[in-house]
């Protein structure tokens, strides 16, 4: 009688093991979209942001961007967060990070990387940001690396056709390049080693090409150090961002392979793009790409041999955010490979002309 209970104890506790096991097999929280600064006034700001499940909605904030000590929040439940800011000091920096908790199903929990907006000076005309999160899109890459799904819908506004794409990365140097769309081009990046103090400050240049792309040259970096960018749009407010890692010093001395140029989009369709970028060898084309920067989960390449590299990728989605990072291998003489850093582009909707940037790989 002993021993029966005893079996029976142990399959009771066997079932409620698999029962706790399953209830933590669900999707854990994330932060699909965001956080989107969608209107700003001189006191006034609308934060947005979406995740894969309903969860919680909190919005941490402060004008120091190493103490968020403010906080808002609405009510529990909902993919797509949004918060109102109230009582804001005009003409200020401030710093925020969404965290949404207790993803349904799981418990479990989410936090943004930080970004930043500015109020608008007394009396400014209010800035409105079309952009907005769905329940499991985004439209902006503003945390940097670029970690957020695709946009893929015909109402949301496109701040960038292309990038912001990390060029010509070197130990001490690199450039961000961008093709804006018309709504509001960049006018600077800051950037700095922390994503929580950017405080580096680059102007944005139009190239000369005539394709209406732009350029910022980040100067003074540190030797395979990595450092975080955010591009300013000329209404005040973060409109994208990333990171990259810089060379290792003296990385021109050794014979490895590299990226000289690039990459850059030369043509951006609704179904197909053309991608180009320039390496100091010979090598291998190969474009990896999908629209989860963390899962570039298809490649389109082209034959071995080239110096100056272009891919063309097939069966895109039209009106979609991808992502996508180059790679060189097998270099001649060394073996070695280089590879690009992630960056976004956003094909065209169904119908519409691609587009054509007159900047070539040398």
């Amino acid at each position: 009688m002993k021993m029966k209970k005893t079996l029976v104890t142990f399959i009771m506790a066997l079932a409620l093991g698999s029962w706790c096991i399953a209830q933590g097999q669900g999707s854990a929280v994330q932060i699909t979209n965001g956080p989107v600064v969608e209107n700003v006034t001189d006191t006034t700001a609308q934060v947005a942001w979406s995740t894969n499940v309903s969860s919680g909605t909190v919005l941490h904030y402060g004008t120091d961007p190493n103490n968020l000590d403010q906080k808002a929040s609405m009510p529990w439940g909902g993919m797509t967060h949004r918060v109102q800011l109230q009582n804001l000091k005009p003409g200020a920096t401030y710093y925020v990070k969404a965290e949404s908790t207790q993803g349904q199903g799981t418990g479990t929990g989410a936090q943004s990387d930080q970004t930043s907006f500015q109020t608008k000076t007394a009396g400014e005309q209010t800035a409105s940001t079309p952009a907005q999160p769905g329940t499991s899109t985004a439209d902006t890459s503003a945390t940097a690396g670029a970690s957020a799904p695709n946009v893929n819908t015909s109402q949301t506004a496109v701040w960038m056709v292309a990038g912001p794409i990390p060029q010509l990365v070197k130990d001490s140097s690199a450039q961000i390049w961008w093709l804006p769309s018309s709504l509001d081009p960049g006018a600077r990046v800051t950037y700095g080693a922390s994503s929580a103090n950017m405080n580096l400050t680059a102007s944005a240049t139009p190239e000369t090409n005539g394709s209406g792309s732009e350029v910022a040259e980040l100067s003074n970096l540190q030797p395979d150090t990595t450092y975080y960018f955010a591009v300013w749009g000329q209404n005040g407010n973060t409109i994208a961002g990333g990171q990259l890692k810089t060379a290792p010093a003296n990385y021109a001395a050794n014979q490895n392979l590299w990226i000289t140029k690039g990459p850059v989009l030369e043509m951006i369709g609704p179904h197909n793009a053309i991608v180009a970028w320039s390496t100091n060898a010979r090598s291998g084309s190969v474009v990896h790409y999908g629209t989860d920067p963390n899962a570039l989960s298809q490649t389109a390449t082209a034959p071995w041999g080239q110096d100056t590299h272009r891919v063309r990728i097939h069966n895109l989605q039209p009106n979609t955010k991808y992502y996508f990072k180059v790679e060189s291998t097998q270099a001649q003489g060394t073996n070695t490979q280089a590879q690009s850093q992630t960056a976004p582009f956003h094909t065209v909707p169904e119908g519409q002309a691609a587009v054509r940037n007159a900047q070539q790989p040398q």
